[in-house]
């Protein structure tokens, strides 16, 4: 073997090993290019990121000073996107839950208040919960879709401070 044959097979090996270094750069790119794809969507999916970053924290910063032990989120549910939390006491011997609290996302968009939480946007003026008042309206008639997803709940915004939030789930019935 001659040091030409030699140093030709040093370049191809060379070149070989190049083509690949680009290849697996590029797939690392693509990979990278999903990974924000895939962020955006998870992003864009705000009926369960409300969930995680409003009413989860909500519900441990509750849970202890309603002397609960444990807490159960549920849903978002229906057209209004109403979800429930479940708090029970340690020892209880309550069916379901000593408390519940259900809530409902509210957005305002260029004035235009809706429920829908699964529609907030990061562009939107202002959100804010509001909670089951126990209250209904009757407007629907009985079994409609606007009964059925609870558009005659009367609802009101959940106060900011947490010994009124308190009050209002205590003296809620089960």
């Amino acid at each position: 073997m001659t040091i030409e044959a030699l140093y030709e097979s040093y370049l191809e090996v060379d070149q070989n090993e190049r083509k690949i270094a680009e290849k697996i750069c590029d797939k690392e790119k693509s990979i990278a290019r999903l990974k924000n794809q895939v962020k955006r969507l998870e992003d864009m999916q705000y009926g369960k990121s409300w969930i995680q970053t409003l009413v989860m924290p909500l519900a441990k910063l509750l849970t202890p000073l309603l002397d609960c032990e444990s807490f159960e989120i549920l849903g978002p549910f229906g057209l209004r996107a109403e979800t429930s939390i479940f708090f029970k006491k340690a020892n209880s011997t309550a069916q379901y839950c000593d408390y519940s609290l259900s809530l409902t996302l509210h957005v305002e968009h260029n004035g235009n208040n809706d429920y829908k939480g699964y529609y907030c946007k990061p562009t939107a003026k202002k959100v804010w919960l509001q909670y089951n008042t126990g209250k209904r309206r009757n407007n629907y008639p009985q079994g409609s879709i606007g009964d059925l997803n609870g558009f005659d709940v009367i609802e009101a915004p959940l106060p900011i401070e947490v010994e009124e939030i308190i009050r209002i789930i205590k003296t809620e019935e089960i």
